[in-house]
């Protein structure tokens, strides 16, 4: 989504055992990550049929999580280039880096924010609290280079740890369209959100929803994706979403009619065994159509 410049340099000052506390509060590619199997792995998944076919719902699936993980972990590789260095501000309860010459003319900043909390509200659930004595709460801004003012938000996000190995539950907030108003060149559009929880107990489990982009047919605050991904400890995958597209053009084109809205169900086992469903309905379909695999 954004690009940072080289000419970064550190000020030599190293991190402390605070600052690392505040550094492992943020997201990384290794946790929010959706892992579907690739095609060297994937071998066992076919369609039931006397002789071996492409299990294409499966496909569908991995395209999908393959798509998300770009755009998500781009971003948090940004993340990641930034807090290389030391933070440039310190206060017992408060981190911020920046401003950081980006390239172009563009600046951009990160806050991190600790408040004390005796319970916080599990992001993949809707009624489940949990106990935890800290949240840690992000802020990844940008603003025009020279400007008079505040930053603007592209990437808000909070964190509750709950165990060791950054483990805990938190949310993150893209404002893609924030993004590309201040840098055109980002190709990024729309808006999203991620809600994750990664405790070891749970396993990995996530939660989006997507803001079709306008390029698409989308309209504000219209959500045209939703997806559940929840990975067991044993490594067993469950991977449900649904997005709206124009079944009339090739995806990823503009609509030239109604979207219809895909439901797929896809489940595997560590041993990559599994089943895939698809419903689709809505826009020019009269009635729903569906299909199966194995």
């Amino acid at each position: 989504m954004i690009v940072l410049g080289l000419g970064l340099t550190a000020c030599g000052e190293p991190f402390s055992n605070d600052d690392l506390l505040f550094l492992k509060s943020l997201p990384n590619r290794a946790l929010v990550d959706l892992r579907v199997p690739d095609d060297e792995a994937s071998t066992g998944l076919h369609a039931a049929a006397t002789e071996p076919q492409r299990a294409v719902y499966y496909e569908a699936s991995r395209k999908i999580a393959k798509d998300i993980n770009a755009g998500i972990q781009g971003t948090l590789d940004l993340v990641d280039t930034i807090v290389a260095y030391p933070p440039t501000v310190r206060t017992d309860a408060y981190r911020g880096w920046g401003p950081i010459d980006g390239g172009g003319d563009v600046e951009y900043a990160l806050f991190v924010t600790k408040t004390s909390t005796p319970a916080v509200r599990v992001p993949t659930s809707t009624l489940t609290l949990v106990p935890a004595e800290q949240v840690f709460t992000f802020a990844f801004s940008a603003r025009k280079k020279g400007a008079i003012g505040d930053f603007q938000n592209v990437i808000i996000g909070q964190f509750a740890p709950l165990g060791t190995e950054r483990r805990g539950i938190g949310g993150i907030y893209f404002d893609h369209e924030a993004a590309h108003a201040l840098d055109p060149k980002s190709e990024a559009r729309g808006r999203s959100y991620v809600a994750y929880d990664t405790r070891a107990s749970v396993g990995v489990a996530l939660v989006m929803s997507f803001e079709l982009s306008p390029l698409l047919g989308g309209m504000p605050g219209e959500l045209g994706g939703y997806y559940r991904y929840l990975r067991a400890p044993d490594g067993g995958v469950d991977f449900r979403f649904a997005y709206r597209r124009d079944t009339a053009v090739a995806d990823g084109e503009p609509p030239i009619s109604a979207l219809e809205t895909f439901y797929v169900f896809s489940r595997w086992n560590v041993d990559h065994r599994g089943r895939a469903d698809l419903v689709v309905a809505d826009g020019d379909l009269t009635e729903p159509i569906g299909a199966s695999e194995c």
